[in-house]
């Protein structure tokens, strides 16, 4: 029978856990040792965390801010106007 993983062994398999990829006995065994460690439990909720956070600075906004998207207009209207007919 195997035993409960580790601290260290959690610490080193929490990506795949929490990426969903690790075998189902391997998984039961982390969430059991979570269960049971403090320790382990906060290193999963830091990293759950910082996932969250990171999806929020990397995702793009839901729309450009209205001075940005004046700005914009104004620069591809002179881009139009100086590529006339002859151009």
């Amino acid at each position: 029978m195997m035993g409960l993983p580790t601290c260290a062994e959690v610490a080193s398999s929490m990506t795949d856990y929490m990426e969903g990829t690790l075998p189902y006995r391997k998984r039961l065994g982390i969430r059991v040792h979570m269960a049971m460690c403090d320790a382990c439990t906060g290193l999963h909720q830091r990293l759950l965390k910082l996932s969250r956070l990171a999806k929020e600075l990397i995702a793009p906004p839901a729309a450009a801010p209205p001075e940005a998207r004046a700005a914009l207009d104004h620069v591809l209207t002179a881009l139009k106007k100086d590529q006339g007919p002859d151009r």
